[in-house]
């Protein structure tokens, strides 16, 4: 049950972020404090493709915050769109957003 005395939501990028096998890139999401004092709120990525890396500019913040994730893929990346998740917990509630992250390049014929 979300505590009404505090609350903060998360708002991610609307629009794909696109990476090349071996190399890099980033998307930014923002936390924002809803009411109530903020108090620590945890953060990861989830679903994110085999050989693929997400590192977070912090990994907890006290919305309202603004936050860099940095991915990096392997030249062996398989291409594709991937439904990935930022997830954030705390202040008594757990937020997940989708962020669909496309690696380019033509799949191996199979």
């Amino acid at each position: 049950m979300l505590n009404p005395e505090r609350g903060f939501a998360v708002v991610a990028p609307t629009s794909a972020v696109t990476i090349a096998p071996g190399s890099g890139g980033s998307f930014t999401f923002d936390t924002t404090l809803l009411h109530g004092p903020a108090e620590a709120v945890t953060l990861d990525v989830m679903g994110l493709p085999a050989r693929m890396t997400a590192t977070l500019s912090a990994a907890s913040v006290l919305p309202p915050a603004q936050v860099t994730v940095s991915l990096a893929t392997l030249s062996v990346t398989p291409p594709g769109s991937y439904q990935a998740w930022v997830q954030a917990s705390g202040m008594g509630t757990t937020h997940s957003v989708p962020v669909t992250v496309i690696v380019s390049g033509t799949p191996p014929v199979q």
